[in-house]
């Protein structure tokens, strides 16, 4: 079963523990605090992988490289609802 698929069946979010990587998964870019953005060279899609007690955290993050590029360049990257003053 591939990471994708994977992934969605857990509402996705898997933990796997710190022991496992997988196969087709490589890093791609370092966001601080230990959280790793990671392509997945089947699929194309790209995930963030953020370590905890319990091992990797992964979720998806976009569907492909170039989506996340769009996304990040306009800085919209986990951006937060302007507030009201």
């Amino acid at each position: 079963m591939g990471l994708s698929t994977e992934v969605e069946r857990q509402d996705g979010e898997i933990v796997i523990s710190f022991e496992e990587w997988p196969r087709d998964l490589i890093s791609i870019y370092e966001w601080g605090c230990a959280i790793q953005i990671c392509l997945d060279c089947k699929s194309g899609a790209l995930y963030r992988v953020e370590p905890s007690r319990m091992g990797y955290h992964i979720t998806r993050e976009a569907a492909t490289l170039e989506d996340w590029l769009y996304t990040w360049m306009r800085n919209e990257l986990y951006s937060k609802q302007p507030q009201k003053v």
